[in-house]
């Protein structure tokens, strides 16, 4: 008799679709800004109270070189339709609040190597924040520009990269000699041209384990999603962070996000 609790089909995490989410059981939970981060009063971004970046659109209109440059960055990922251009973006934007550090650091396609239904598969990160201290993940980000349109296979492939991190992190563990993890909570970003969604997953031994031997989870996962409140949501993926009174909001968002980046 066949044993329809086991998924058959081995995937790399770029191949993870919405078919995958409903298999492993995930459910997304959308919170308010104090269900997410915690409080409702988000902090402000630890840039130079000086920044030309929370006060000027454009980087033409800038004196600061790295404003400037952080700027540009941005104008490119908003409006283009080259999805390396978000990704660099990420970067510099990580860099400038302060995600990168002497024992952090922010890198683009990290692959992430994944045990499916007993095979060896790759999940690509696009963007990721390393402790150098200890080799592990702390943070990852799905990117794509703002005409992409696959949001739940994208998302489905961000869930995928985070299962990835949980078994490379514990395996960095173990190879230092210190105890695997139970449960790790993996914070990651889905940024679309340069408007952010963000997520804590918490990934556990009984998640990696089912996704190792490709069984149905006995447990659902449950996804704590926030979506940055800017004052046109129907136009949010079009503008982005490029109108000022979104970028200090959504700022805000990446600085209270901090939190869980440890």
């Amino acid at each position: 008799m066949a044993d329809h609790s086991k998924i058959r089909y081995p995937k790399s995490g770029c191949c993870w679709t919405e078919k995958e989410l409903q298999k492993y059981r995930f459910t997304f939970v959308h919170c308010t800004g104090l269900e997410f981060f915690g409080t409702e009063t988000l902090p402000d971004p630890s840039l130079p109270l000086n920044s030309e970046f929370l006060v000027k659109q454009s980087g033409l209109e800038m004196q600061s070189t790295d404003d400037a440059a952080l700027a540009n960055a941005l104008r490119f990922a908003t409006t283009r339709t080259e999805e390396g251009h978000v990704d660099d973006f990420a970067v510099s934007l990580l860099t400038s609040l302060g995600y990168a550090c002497q024992t952090r650091y922010v890198g683009i396609r990290k692959e992430l190597p994944v045990t499916m239904c007993g095979e060896l598969k790759l999940a690509k990160a696009d963007v990721y924040v390393m402790d150098l201290t200890k080799n592990t993940i702390l943070l990852l980000v799905q990117a794509n520009t703002r005409i992409y349109n696959q949001g739940r296979n994208s998302l489905a492939q961000l869930i995928a990269e985070a299962i990835a991190a949980f078994q490379f992190n514990n395996w960095q563990r173990n190879q230092a000699g210190l105890p695997m993890q139970e449960e790790m909570l993996i914070p990651a970003i889905y940024l679309r041209g340069s408007y952010p969604t963000f997520y804590l997953v918490p990934v556990t031994q009984q998640l990696s384990k089912a996704v190792v031997q490709g069984n149905h989870p006995s447990i659902e996962t449950h996804v704590k999603v926030y979506v940055p409140q800017v004052p046109r949501m129907a136009a949010r993926m079009e503008e982005g962070m490029w109108p000022l009174d979104n970028r200090r909001i959504i700022l805000k968002c990446y600085e209270a996000f901090k939190q869980f980046v440890y």
